[in-house]
């Protein structure tokens, strides 16, 4: 039976698989706070539940599996000067990220089209995330003037050489190849077998890691090389740098057209969340799961009262004018201490 809740969510147990549906293709599967809530709520519930081998999680629509947080309600929330909200937000969604990491059952994501931001934080953390030829898979909260959340400062630094500090610095779109790469997807399989997988899972009568391991492969295909790989010496001698001043130096002296396109579009980011989601990968890399999402939430708390944020909000979704007016305007009006400020000021712990 297919539950509906009052969020655009359905849900179902279907022998032993229970399967999780995002069901608001109109804002490409976006999350509000409702519906963290309950996914939430669902996710604890099978955790021990004998009847629940396995979970399935997909996004209604071919456009979207997630396209990330709902930024409108962060923003509205904002306007009518409710700080409640924007706590209670972070605090859940990154409470169920961990929530995911910790499952103890295979979690399985089908990501097809856009799978960004929350909508990554939704999937990563699962045991298998299964990409389609259309996906499209980013970080790209330095274009709203806020930083790769959702444990991103984890995952991110698992990616080869420097390659998870250029996609946290650009924000930039990656697709199927280069999203196995890069280690935010484990499987590649056509969208056309996605329904032969899971009739396939259905079928099994003991469902474990090993089990989904051997059917998930069965179906799954070779990619050829995505436009990233091949750049990753590239990457790792741009990106590796001790300061972000000197990432951008190196940028401004390679006159390749990789480097070119890279510097063009780090100086449409907010220079405020260039500098902290540079300091951010650099002092969570090897850092667990928990206590990297805990400086995150920290970082949360400070961004929602500043400028930068909101003003990325209102540029790309609100007035959708593509002009964000960013202060400071340069990485060289930012002063050091500021920056220190941001990991030093401390809230309420995400687990209080």
């Amino acid at each position: 039976m297919t539950l509906n809740t009052p969020t655009p969510i359905t849900y179902q147990v279907k022998h032993q698989i229970g399967f999780i549906t995002l069901v608001r293709p109109e804002s490409l599967n976006a999350l509000n706070l409702p519906m963290i809530t309950t996914l939430h709520k669902i996710l604890q519930a099978w955790h021990s539940d004998p009847n629940v081998r396995a979970v399935i999680v997909q996004g209604q629509g071919e456009r979207a599996f997630c396209a990330g947080g709902d930024l409108r309600s962060v923003y509205e929330a904002k306007q009518r000067k409710d700080p409640h909200f924007h706590d209670e937000l972070f605090r859940k969604e990154y409470s169920f990220n961990l929530a995911i990491a910790n499952f103890p059952k295979p979690y399985i994501s089908f990501m097809q089209g856009f799978a960004m931001g929350g909508g990554l934080g939704l999937s990563v953390h699962g045991s298998h995330r299964i990409v389609g030829e259309n996906a499209q898979l980013a970080m790209p909260e330095t274009k709203i003037g806020y930083f790769p959340d959702v444990g991103a400062s984890y995952f991110l630094n698992k990616a080869p050489g420097a390659l998870g500090m250029y996609l946290a610095l650009t924000g930039n779109i990656i697709g199927a190849s280069d999203s196995l790469y890069a280690r935010l997807a484990t499987h590649f399989v056509p969208i056309k077998k996605h329904v032969e997988v899971i009739e396939a899972l259905l079928k099994e009568n003991i469902l474990g890691i090993s089990t989904v391991n051997t059917i998930i492969e069965k179906y799954s295909e070779n990619l050829p090389e995505g436009p990233l790989q091949p750049q990753q010496e590239h990457i790792d001698n741009l990106f590796e740098y001790p300061t972000l001043e000197q990432i951008f130096q190196a940028l401004e002296g390679d006159k390749s057209a990789f480097s070119q396109d890279t510097l063009k579009t780090l100086k449409k980011r907010s220079p405020t969340s260039l500098q902290i989601t540079f300091e951010l990968l650099k002092r969570n890399k090897g850092k667990t799961l928990a206590d990297a999402i805990e400086v995150e939430f920290q970082l949360s708390q400070i961004f929602i009262k500043k400028h930068d944020f909101f003003e990325g909000i209102r540029a790309v979704l609100i007035d959708k004018d593509q002009a964000p007016l960013w202060f400071p305007a340069s990485l060289k009006e930012i002063d050091p201490s500021i920056i220190e400020e941001y990991f030093t000021h401390q809230v309420n712990s995400l687990n209080r």
